[in-house]
């Protein structure tokens, strides 16, 4: 997202109930409740909503929502508040129209700043962009990208439920953007996240270069390795340091450039390393399987997509695979990627 014009009136953007806010209670909603017990109330800094842009064709993703997380997001953390939009609307109810610019909304709320958000989705991997914009409405004091993935639907309609891809996209935003890492480090367990590096699957090269029989994994190495490729995927979607693009949002980005088949049983093309940096992917997870006198070994492989055309291997870890099926294939990639992940 480019921001152009920070001080533009918002008159616009604000809607809902106009009504007097005293600092007195403006003060309240910014600092927070006195907790029973204690001797004085935690201080917030406040931030207000500048801006949220959302594609407006795509229902799953919706302003409201952004709105609802980011509030979410703020509310996890030690020091931030969001500045309810009702708040932020009747104080600049209070001012002349020409008074209504984002400037003006940050001095009038008391708030350290106003955020522009972005959030879009592609697939089914969430991308929120947030921009904090301090002072007087010109500066930015940060700017931060974060992921989410939509892992939950609707039992009743099949609809999906983005509402956790858009908390969690916008808390690692919020992360960068305020330069912490662990501003979640003591949320609730569902809550704690980090900022993440997107990984894709980049598939598994099939070599059987024996002369035994060959097996019905190598024959069948199209069907095989997409299976392969969904028990990388499987085993990846639980990594605290990375967000898997699943195969959907993989191929979704692949047919976006006009790549239509995907070979998940031969390593990355130069093509595909482009590609998927283009999309802001850095990491890939690749292997190989190779028919041996005895079975066949599973090599799977983290690597760092380094430039467009060059990915450079970081780590590696084998299984092997005794038998001829599914199940063993499954197995050894289950075991190899412990061995690649050991601390997920």
């Amino acid at each position: 997202m480019v921001v152009t014009e920070r001080h533009e009136t918002i008159g616009s953007l604000l809607a809902g109930c106009y009504r007097y806010v005293t600092s007195t209670l403006l003060a309240v909603l910014l600092c927070g409740m006195l907790p029973s017990g204690t001797a004085r109330a935690t201080i917030y800094q406040g931030l207000i909503i500048g801006r949220i842009n959302v594609d407006t064709t795509d229902r799953t993703i919706t302003a409201g929502k952004v709105e609802a997380g980011t509030s979410v997001a703020l509310s996890l953390t030690r020091n931030w508040r969001l500045v309810p939009n009702v708040v932020r609307d009747s104080v600049l109810a209070t001012l002349p129209t020409s008074k209504r610019t984002v400037a003006d909304a940050i001095g009038a709320t008391h708030a350290f700043g106003a955020l522009f958000i972005t959030t879009r989705r592609l697939g089914n991997l969430v991308r929120t962009e947030v921009v904090i914009v301090a002072k007087d409405g010109m500066k930015e004091e940060g700017r931060g990208v974060g992921y989410g993935l939509l892992r939950y639907k609707n039992d009743a309609d099949g609809s999906v439920i983005a509402d956790p891809a858009i908390l969690a996209s916008t808390q690692r935003a919020l992360c960068v953007a305020l330069q912490d890492s662990t501003l979640y480090a003591t949320a609730e367990s569902e809550f704690r996240v980090a900022p993440t590096a997107l990984v894709s699957i980049g598939g598994v090269e099939f070599t059987d270069t024996t002369q035994q029989k060959v097996w019905n994994l190598f024959a069948d190495k199209v069907v095989v390795s997409y299976d392969g490729a969904e028990t990388i995927a499987n085993a990846a979607s639980s990594l605290e340091e990375f967000t898997l693009i699943d195969l959907e949002t993989r191929d979704s980005m692949y047919v976006k450039a006009g790549l239509y088949a995907t070979e998940n049983y031969k390593t990355l093309a130069i093509n595909e390393i482009g590609l998927l940096r283009a999309f802001e992917v850095r990491y890939a997870i690749i292997g190989s399987f190779v028919r041996t006198l005895t079975g066949a070994d599973l090599t799977l492989r983290l690597c760092e997509l380094v430039s467009p055309v060059a990915y450079k291997p970081i780590r590696s870890a084998t299984a092997t695979c005794a038998d001829d099926t599914k199940e063993s294939f499954r197995t050894a990639i289950n075991e190899a990627m412990d061995r690649l992940f050991p601390a997920h």
